[in-house]
């Protein structure tokens, strides 16, 4: 997607032959994830609660490393609970792996529909021993273990046609959500792997979703889901009913969503090539970037996670890389 652009991407679809071959489902897969899925496996931050007022670039991750390529327009990054970076190299086709100061560990997948391989692969999520990766091309949501042997698909049976999951979290009370953007909607998947709900349908209204990508869930059990096409946060209660939406900050395409466990949040949007950083009232605190290579300056900023500590990992996609900001918050008498 070249930037500020707001058309979907256009790829190449499998034959019904080859999708159904993708798609077969493999429910134990959804099964093992509630059952491995506990709130003490969430990174969560133990710092009382406080309001950012800056963020620092400290890292970059992602340049070339020996005979491994560089990153080629990362789109989805998460940490698991060693602080392990999991990048989705969308460009490059694979899954990489970093430490938290950036060493490159291992790397898997490549191009391809069969198990294992990725087409474009755009967002990233761990659990446990699990590594969920939404292929976009292939049109699943594909599993693996930490060590990148395929463990099967996520497939929702609908005979309504073809899904295109987007963005992908794993809730804290054994739910898995992501958000698919050939329906312009969140699908909700409950203990036995069956759709508990569906918010959204196209449209611009309180509710409605335009190309909905990334999907975050706080400690309240809110869902915020990043509304590219409307430029806009939708924030829906635990039961998919709409509440809010933040609107401050100028949001142009916002991409992906996080929070610091604190109920601040912080979205990447690609339009305006920053990251805005809300308080946990909702409040526009301020924002980041601007287009550039140097330290601190983003591209079309896509995935976004917070490492449970003090710092946020920013896939900055046009200009193919990982780049760590620290968060600077408030002292308490101010």
């Amino acid at each position: 997607m070249e930037k500020m652009a707001c058309a979907r991407d256009i790829r190449q679809i499998p034959s019904p032959e080859a999708r159904d071959r993708m798609l077969r489902a493999c429910v134990g897969i959804v099964s093992l994830l509630f059952v491995s899925c506990s709130p003490d496996l969430v990174r969560r931050s133990s710092m009382p609660a406080k309001a950012p007022e800056a963020l620092e670039a400290v890292r970059i991750l992602g340049a070339r490393h020996g005979e491994m390529a560089g990153l080629a327009g990362p789109e989805g990054v998460c940490l698991d609970l060693r602080g392990r970076v999991y990048v989705a190299d969308t460009g490059n086709d694979r899954i990489v792996v970093f430490s938290s100061q950036g060493d490159l560990l291992y790397e898997f997948g490549h191009r391809g529909w069969r198990e294992g391989e990725f087409d474009a692969p755009i967002d990233v999520a761990v659990v446990s021993d699990l590594v969920f990766v939404v292929d976009w091309g292939n049109e699943r949501i594909q599993t693996f273990g930490r060590d990148g042997d395929p463990r099967g698909s996520v497939s929702i049976p609908d005979e309504r046609g073809p899904w295109r999951p987007a963005g992908l979290v794993l809730g804290s009370a054994g739910a898995l959500y992501f958000s698919d953007g050939e329906r312009d909607r969140v699908v909700g998947l409950n203990r036995a792997g069956q759709i508990a709900f569906e918010i959204g349908g196209f449209g611009h209204w309180h509710g409605q979703l335009d190309d909905p990508r990334g999907v975050e869930v706080t400690d309240d059990q809110r869902l915020y889901v990043a509304d590219s096409g409307n430029g806009r946060v939708e924030i829906f209660d635990a039961l998919g009913a709409w509440e809010s939406s933040l609107v401050g900050g100028d949001l142009v395409m916002p991409w992906d969503v996080c929070a610091d466990g604190m109920g601040n949040l912080f979205v990447s949007d690609a339009g305006s090539d920053r990251v805005c950083v809300y308080g946990a009232d909702g409040e526009f605190l301020f924002s980041v970037g601007t287009e550039g290579l140097r330290s601190g300056g983003l591209r079309q900023p896509t995935g976004i996670a917070f490492d449970g500590t003090e710092f946020i990992y920013v896939a900055d996609k046009g200009n193919d890389r990982i780049q760590v900001f620290r968060i600077v918050y408030k002292a308490r008498n101010k």
